[in-house]
């Protein structure tokens, strides 16, 4: 599938297929996918745990959300609060995982309904 790579400026993306060059955050407001620089947070940016936590305000138990391999504790916060508002979450096994960092935090929060 063909892709069109997008700079990374504060915009509203209407591409079917894309390749980010990021260096803020992506989030979903009013059904949309968009690009912020806000503050970094869990000392990175982009960050998971502002996607998901965009993506629970949006769509609740209508989303499904999904953790994978990965350094440090970033999304684990976004995936619980996904969970909270009654969306499916899933965490990669530790077995599965070259790194088991954002899994096993979001284990330890029980963000995760399964594994």
């Amino acid at each position: 599938m063909p892709y069109t790579a997008l700079p990374a400026v504060n915009a509203v993306l209407n591409a079917t297929c894309a390749v980010l060059l990021i260096t803020g955050y992506v989030l979903i407001r009013r059904g949309r996918w968009r690009l912020t620089r806000d503050p970094e947070r869990n000392w990175c940016r982009p960050s998971v745990d502002v996607l998901f936590e965009s993506v629970a305000a949006e769509y609740g138990p209508a989303a499904a959300g999904c953790l994978l391999t990965g350094m440090g504790r970033d999304g684990a916060e976004g995936l619980l609060r996904m969970r909270s508002s009654g969306s499916v979450t899933f965490a990669q096994d530790e077995a599965s995982c070259v790194v088991y960092g954002m899994p096993r935090e979001a284990a330890i929060r029980a963000s995760c309904g399964l594994r």
